[in-house]
């Protein structure tokens, strides 16, 4: 979020008031993801420690199904709700312009990185923060790449670089949760 503020300044001050309008409904929604994520660290190091595959796959399921439900009803309200709520945090009007021209940046980071947020705390319960480690090296390069070589530039360009950020996580740990499992459940 560090870079999207940033690389946001560089846009202009409209754009980086827009921004930080923005990012606060991706922290509101990433407040209620690491409640998941928690969750996730306590339930996965208890079947990890019980070494019980059942209960591994049933609390990962379950917090996915139930992250699912949060994501969708926080992309409900963010898609039909969204600019008037934006009327929270500010009142300037330009900056209120701004971020209704910029409305799909207010839910669909909550969209792509709720599999992250969730992996990232079974993964903590798996101590498999190695790849953790790889999966944010993997959604760096790919941010990075996508600001240099995206033909969607500007602000548009910077979030759907952030984007592209959290799906690349979110799919890499999501791939290595059977192997990252199995190491865990035979230490």
């Amino acid at each position: 979020t560090m870079a999207v503020t940033s690389i946001g300044a560089s846009l202009g001050t409209a754009v980086l008031a827009a921004n930080a309008v923005i990012m606060q409904f991706f922290h509101i929604f990433s407040y209620f993801m690491d409640g998941f994520a928690f969750a996730g660290e306590a339930l996965a190091g208890k079947a990890v420690g019980a070494k019980d595959r059942r209960m591994l796959d049933s609390s990962s399921l379950h917090l996915s199904l139930w992250g699912l439900g949060v994501t969708t009803l926080f992309i409900l309200i963010y898609m039909t709700c969204g600019t008037s709520l934006s009327t929270l945090i500010t009142d300037d009007a330009g900056t209120l312009l701004m971020v209704s021209q910029f409305q799909v940046w207010l839910w669909l980071p909550a969209l792509c990185g709720a599999p992250a947020f969730i992996c990232d705390g079974i993964f903590i319960g798996l101590t498999a923060t190695r790849a953790m480690f790889v999966s944010t090296l993997l959604g760096l390069a790919g941010f990075s790449l996508a600001m240099w070589c995206l033909p969607v530039g500007g602000n548009n360009g910077l979030w759907l670089a952030f984007v592209i950020y959290l799906c690349l996580r979110g799919v890499y740990l999501m791939a290595r949760y059977a192997s990252a499992s199995n190491a865990a459940l035979v230490k």
